[in-house]
């Protein structure tokens, strides 16, 4: 832990997302989905009968997909030292320290981070006892080594004809599973040893040592000496970043660059801002958000003033006047923890997010604070343990875990933090997510009650999200975005893992489907007309259609259904939605008549909302 444990009250405060109009909207309780507490039921390891997450240890560096569907982090379990250590993707076991695979690889100790594209493929980098490497893997533990110590590099331009030395890390990758890292040692290069290492996306060099010349720097113009950590791509790959030094002469200087340009360098003022001190330093492991903007946290001195930016403009700083909220009177602060900021990040819709310290009370002064007008969560506020409904288990925020903080499309809050009690006593890690405002339901996986199979035994995993499996073996799955408001207007929805080239069509109904019977509403009906199930019926309305691009996907590449506000009017104005009023949506596509069940239509899950002011 970077925080020293103190006795403290409870403080009940409740977690409320509520917001303007201009901003996000949900409420209720964090929902915890692992936990290393002992005794408790969310400490239990998935797949691994009788094995719990070690206590006292923590989760480290949660990733998320872009589109918010993945996610990935290292743990720790109770085994022995040998085989104690695995990765987590989308809730299950995907690798374990000690137990080889069917792709190769005899894993050691696991490195903490990882990465994971919106096709839920991870990539990590491996080199405890074994020659480094670079790998992907996917939930099921299905994987490819892609680079490996000692191994010709080929394919690789400018580094043709070399040799991967010794250790790899900063695995990276876009949505779309384009992997990135950074190479540290590249052995046979005609330009001799200084030019040995390089930070790599999609096959091609961004920046390397030696050689490259980051431009804008302040006094001096020097290629790298070395490439650092903050490698990072935007979701569509398209922009990256990476921290290093270079050299001058006069001894190292760390540089921050955004596509090869420096944007923050130490011993120079913060650029764009109103600060006189030059940055001592800077620390931000995950730089995008899923819109592409860019984010930096670091300090100045020597007066250790922390700050935070987003495309070099400050959100905030401490030792200050900064309150976190203008006319709230509290203000960011690091009397109580040195790096004042713990994580600032955004989502795909312009919004952004800031973790850190205050100067409100000690035990309760870590909060998330969004787009600096409001407090989404708070040291001390409650936890409900054992998802009873209650808040009754004497246990609180505490601690919001570095680089693992993010907020998602749909309004929610996923992250890594600490748990305490009333006593201020540590209870465990854990990872939560704050409730989304879209409900899902009618999924093609089945809803665990053994009603409404696939038509034609085209069920896709268990527990999957989405509907039936199409002609590209694939499940559709209908993603909400924005508030459901009719103030603000921005409800919005993509889709993803439909069949390429073809039409989809957003509807929507007053009732989840069945109406009657055995079965809950919400588990679907079969029909002959569809591949997949019909979720949705009465008062049906469409939405209009989207042709689906080549990667499976309405809304990303083109456009989805509703404004994301950037238009008005948007879905809620246009289709005469009300205050009050409950919508359940699935989307309707285009199927190879000659694949699947021949009828020619599949369907998405449904997601249900209730629109708000």
């Amino acid at each position: 832990m970077f925080r020293k444990q103190l006795a403290r009250p409870a403080l009940v405060l409740s977690l409320l997302l509520s917001f303007s109009a201009s901003e996000l909207r949900a409420e209720g309780e964090l929902e915890i989905l692992f936990s290393n507490i002992p005794g408790h039921a969310t400490n239990q390891v998935p797949g691994m009968p009788g094995v719990q997450f070690l206590s006292g240890a923590t989760f480290f560096e949660l990733s998320i997909s872009p589109d918010g569907t993945h996610w990935a982090t290292k743990a720790f379990v109770n085994l022995p030292s040998d085989e104690n250590e695995i990765y987590l993707i989308d809730g299950q076991v995907a690798l374990q320290e000690g137990h080889p695979t069917s792709f190769g690889l005899f894993p050691a100790s696991l490195e903490r981070r990882i990465d994971i594209a919106d096709t839920g493929k991870a990539v990590f980098t491996h080199g405890y006892l074994l020659p480094n490497l670079v790998v992907a893997i996917d939930a099921s533990g299905t994987g490819e080594i892609l680079v490996r110590e000692g191994d010709l590099i080929s394919g690789y331009g400018e580094l043709d004809g070399a040799v991967w030395g010794e250790y790899f890390y900063e695995p990276i990758v876009d949505r779309d599973g384009h992997v990135g890292f950074i190479a540290a040692r590249i052995e046979g290069l005609l330009t001799g040893t200084t030019h040995d290492s390089a930070l790599i996306f999609n096959r091609v060099v961004l920046a390397r040592k030696g050689i490259s010349v980051p431009t804008d720097q302040v006094g001096t113009n020097e290629p790298w000496s070395s490439i650092g950590r903050g490698g990072d791509v935007t979701a569509s790959g398209d922009r990256w970043s990476v921290a290093g030094r270079i050299n001058p002469g006069s001894g190292n200087i760390s540089l921050f660059s955004v596509d090869g340009e420096v944007v923050i360098q130490q011993g120079v003022p913060l650029a764009g801002s109103s600060f006189t001190a030059p940055v001592a330093g800077m620390n931000s492991r995950r730089v995008f958000d899923p819109a592409g903007n860019w984010y930096m946290r670091g300090t100045n001195q020597p007066s250790q003033q922390d700050w935070a930016v987003r495309n070099g403009v400050v959100l905030a700083y401490s030792q200050g006047s900064d309150e976190i909220i203008a006319g709230s009177g509290e203000h960011w602060d690091d009397t109580h923890f040195v790096d004042c900021f713990h994580a600032c990040t955004g989502d795909g819709l312009g919004n952004y997010i800031i973790a850190g310290e205050t100067d409100a009370p000690v035990d309760s002064n870590a909060v998330v604070v969004l787009n600096g007008s409001r407090v989404i969560c708070r040291e001390g506020d409650p936890i409900d343990l054992d998802g009873n409904g209650l808040l009754d288990d004497d246990a609180f925020v505490s601690f919001f875990d570095r680089h693992s903080v993010y907020l998602l499309d749909d309004g929610s809050l996923f992250m890594e933090l600490w748990i305490k009690d009333g006593q201020g006593s540590f209870l465990g890690s854990s990872i939560v997510r704050s409730p989304s405002p879209y409900a899902v339901s009618c999924n093609g996986g089945g809803d665990g009650l053994g009603c409404t199979a696939c038509p034609c035994g085209n069920d896709p995993a268990s527990e999957t999200i989405g509907g039936c499996l199409n002609s590209a073996v694939q499940s559709a799955r209908l993603l909400p975005r924005g508030i459901p408001s009719a103030s603000a207007d921005t409800m919005s929805f993509h889709l993803k893992g439909a069949v390429p080239g073809v039409t989809a069509i957003l509807a929507s109904a007053t009732n989840l489907l069945p109406q009657s019977g055995a079965c809950p509403a919400g588990s679907g009906i079969t029909s002959a007309a569809f591949d997949g199930l019909r979720c949705i019926g009465g008062a049906l309305r469409r939405h209009g259609g989207q042709v689906v691009d080549g990667n499976g996907r309405v809304g990303i590449t083109n456009s989805g259904w509703g404004a994301d506000g950037t238009t008005a009017p948007g879905l809620i104005t246009t289709s005469g939605f009300s205050v009050g009023q409950a919508r359940n949506f699935q989307v309707i596509y285009r199927d190879q008549t000659l694949a699947g069940c021949v009828a020619g239509l599949n369907t998405s899950q449904a997601i249900s909302v209730t629109i708000q002011p």
